[in-house]
């Protein structure tokens, strides 16, 4: 099964401060059990 997660909103440094706090328990089991990368937004504000 393939899942992409994408939050437009979410800054990287609260979203790994809520999981290191274990305040995203769900997020936490599927990061462990997948891979986690950054993508970086090339083409701007719409």
């Amino acid at each position: 099964m393939i899942a992409i997660l994408q939050f437009d909103a979410a800054s990287l440094a609260h979203l790994e401060k809520l999981l290191a706090e274990g305040h995203l328990p769900t997020l936490a089991t599927l990061r462990g059990r997948g891979a986690w990368y950054e993508l970086e937004n090339s083409g701007g504000v719409l």
